[in-house]
């Protein structure tokens, strides 16, 4: 089963219950469920495609999903997987212009190691209304045997906060992202973009920008350009009063296997982030903390962006 997801083109889930359920946001008041069925090929059988080696047989499951609609803010739900004995539960994050606390979960560059674990318990002592994940989840690279690895470790995170995520290059340099695509699907549709690595979100006090970044064109007028501004355009800082931009690769960090990566990126839409006021930057890919002064073109600068 080793090289099957790269041979069939469809994402592996290859727990046998309909368990390991997540969560991700699909607007303000919609998210979307998903778990892998118990038996996928009697769902659908146009996603069980077979594939056979001399070493093994395969049979690509089914990664089931349900979108929830008319959901209220700062409310617990609870949920059961059908075929399965566990139940579940999440909280939604507080309506749209409530500007009580907010608590923000900010990671990258995850991994399935036992830090990763440690950081995924602290991450849930802290108890965020929502969790931002910046590229770089699972270091999979295209192999489906992590991905369930992730999922399983991450489960009592990721079936309970609400949840966006953004790729990096570890999604990125197998399969463009697929497996990313399915397992985490975020809203971009309802948000207007044809790329589901490009997104927009509000809740609480914050309206929050996902977007490829670096692996995706940035030139003025391309798709990824166009998406940002408009969604800057419609910002309204009565009801959201921090704008916050997530990417993988960073603009501003002093790694030297990293320093100025994203340069390209950096020249083609730093201006536009710059113009509409943007409070924060969220990125990853450099493995340590690091946070800017509000810095605009490689200058201080009062009314420039922090980059964390």
């Amino acid at each position: 089963m080793t090289s099957c997801c790269k041979c069939c083109g469809f994402p592996a889930w290859v727990i046998l219950a309909a368990q390991n359920p997540i969560w991700n946001s699909h607007g303000p008041s919609q998210s979307v469920i998903l778990s892998q069925a118990a038996n996928p090929c009697s769902m659908r059988t146009n996603y069980c495609i077979d594939y056979k080696n001399p070493k093994a047989y395969y049979t690509s499951p089914y990664i089931h999903s349900v979108t929830l609609t008319n959901l209220r803010g700062a409310t617990d739900y609870n949920f059961q997987p059908e075929g399965s004995s566990r139940r579940f539960s999440f909280r939604t994050p507080p309506d749209v212009g409530t500007l009580g606390p907010y608590k923000l979960g900010v990671w990258a560059d995850v991994g399935v190691t036992n830090v990763s674990f440690s950081v995924m318990t602290k991450m849930l002592q802290l108890d965020p209304d929502l969790l931002l994940t910046v590229g770089d989840l699972s270091y999979a690279d295209g192999w489906a045997e992590r991905w369930d690895i992730f999922g399983v470790m991450m489960e009592p995170l990721m079936s309970s906060r609400y949840h966006l995520a953004v790729p990096g290059n570890h999604e990125i340099i197998q399969n463009n992202g697929i497996d990313l695509i399915h397992r985490y699907p975020m809203p971009f549709r309802e948000s207007g973009s044809e790329s589901p690595f490009m997104f927009a979100h509000e809740s609480g006090p914050v309206f929050v920008i996902g977007m490829a970044g670096s692996y995706s064109e940035t030139d003025a007028g391309s798709a990824q350009w166009v998406f940002v501004e408009e969604k800057l355009r419609q910002v309204n800082r009565a009801r959201t009063p921090w704008v916050i931009v997530m990417f993988h690769t960073p603009w501003y960090n002093s790694n030297n296997a990293h320093y100025l990566e994203g340069i390209k990126h950096q020249w083609d839409m730093e201006q536009m982030l710059y113009n509409h006021g943007v409070d924060i930057v969220f990125n990853g890919h450099v493995h340590s903390y690091e946070r800017s002064h509000p810095v605009f073109n490689f200058s201080k600068d009062e009314c420039g962006i922090t980059h964390i």
